[in-house]
């Protein structure tokens, strides 16, 4: 039998979870607010800290408010619908102080909050369980089944329903390994990933969906095969058109993604930039239309195809787009007349082979764009000829426990 412990919340852990202590063991609980009492299940336990599930709410905040989501505290992608958005921000802002004190920083963080905090997301990835469309139950492998999402725009909420009559009538429940949908304006496109090959007519699905949707198969890590309707998502940003294909990154808060590359294109220095990990091409396409040379570096094939597509529609000739990747080509594109090295990895962070050559550079500035708070501390401290010059924080995510920091580093 599981323990069950009773403990006061104080304080919040870097995943927006509930911090506590039991025996003197450091106790973490997802769900819970700061000051509240709580009793929990220990799931995972080791010599320095304990896991907890949430079973009884014994003394509430006087934060606490009602999830508008049914699927709040089993489904494992919010951690925040529990108290009002202000509160939410003070919490991530708190969270991100902490990470960045272990570099030394002890400088201003600016907040730029989410002008939606639910309806904002324009992509979502889904499982499927049982023929049910599914999302991962937090803290496990498990998945539980959902009709909508409060966090995905309302034309993709409305899409799911569809996609699930579509599965059901053609019986492929346990040949779906993942289901995308996402979205641009009123377009939008929906992916299937199944496990193995299979024939199958989507012209039902086509006519749920409308002209203004398209449908995409593959099988496990194939590039996704066009099956019906739109190809492509189009768009109109900083004044580009933009094409996504519908394996391409692009940020899923359009709102706040325009505002956090405004405000990174305003730290730049030269007239030269290198821009890693650049993805569709959006940031290089949008510095580049302002006159200066970029170099894109990016290793996805679907985001370099969007980024050319992106530079010819454009007119784009101070842009380069290189596809590979940034720890084998960073070092040989670095010259003496660059001044600004721009850097947006995934969550992994960059390479140490990326941090060796930017350390051995003259480069003067890097701004570095961050999705995950504890590797990008890891990062900073291994760029160890920079200090951070600013911080700020994007709340890409309401929410959810993850965050958007962009952090400007200059050559000390």
């Amino acid at each position: 039998m599981k323990d069950k412990v009773k403990l006061e919340i104080v304080d919040y852990g870097y995943s927006g979870e509930g911090v506590g202590r039991v025996n003197n063991k450091v106790c973490f609980i997802p769900y819970v607010l700061k000051g509240e009492v709580v009793e929990g299940e220990v799931v995972k336990t080791t010599s320095a800290f304990s896991k907890l599930r949430l079973l009884k709410i014994l003394s509430p905040s006087s934060k606490r408010i009602d999830p508008p989501c049914p699927y709040f505290a089993n489904c494992g992608g919010c951690a925040f619908q529990n108290i009002e958005y202000k509160e939410e921000l003070s919490i991530k802002q708190q969270i991100i102080q902490k990470q960045l004190s272990k570099t030394g920083y002890k400088g201003e963080l600016k907040v730029y909050k989410s002008p939606n905090f639910y309806g904002y997301r324009n992509k979502i990835k889904l499982f499927c369980k049982d023929g049910i469309l599914s999302l991962f139950q937090e803290g496990s492998k498990n998945l539980i089944a959902i009709k909508d999402c409060l966090l995905v725009e309302e034309n993709i909420s409305k899409v799911i329903s569809k996609v699930q009559t579509f599965i059901t009538a053609k019986n492929i429940d346990n040949n779906i390994e993942n289901v995308y949908i996402r979205s641009q304006g009123n377009s939008l496109l929906v992916w299937f990933r199944f496990y193995k090959p299979i024939k199958l007519d989507f012209s039902g699905l086509q006519i749920m969906l409308g002209a203004n949707c398209g449908v995409f198969s593959s099988v496990g890590k194939e590039k996704p095969k066009h099956e019906s309707g739109l190809k492509i998502l189009k768009a109109n940003e900083f004044g580009l058109d933009c094409e996504f294909e519908v394996d391409a990154f692009h940020q899923v808060n359009n709102n706040v993604g325009e505002q956090l590359y405004k405000d990174a294109i305003s730290y730049i220095l030269g007239e030269k930039i290198i821009n890693a990990y650049s993805g569709a091409g959006v940031l290089s396409g949008a510095i580049a239309s302002r006159g200066k040379t970029v170099y894109g570096i990016e290793l996805g094939e679907a985001e370099h195809i969007s980024a050319e597509k992106l530079k010819e529609q454009n007119n784009l000739n101070k842009l380069y787009n290189i596809k590979g990747d940034c720890a084998k080509l960073l070092a040989g594109l670095i010259s003496n007349d660059l001044k600004t090295i721009i850097i947006d990895p995934p969550r992994i962070g960059i390479d140490k082979n990326v941090c060796e050559a930017i350390n051995q550079s003259k480069v003067k500035r890097v701004i570095y764009i961050s999705c995950e708070s504890s590797t990008l501390v890891r990062d900073v401290l291994r760029l160890d000829n920079y200090k951070i010059k600013t911080v700020k924080i994007y709340d890409m995510f309401p929410r959810t426990s993850s965050i958007e920091v962009l952090c400007i580093l200059d050559r000390i």
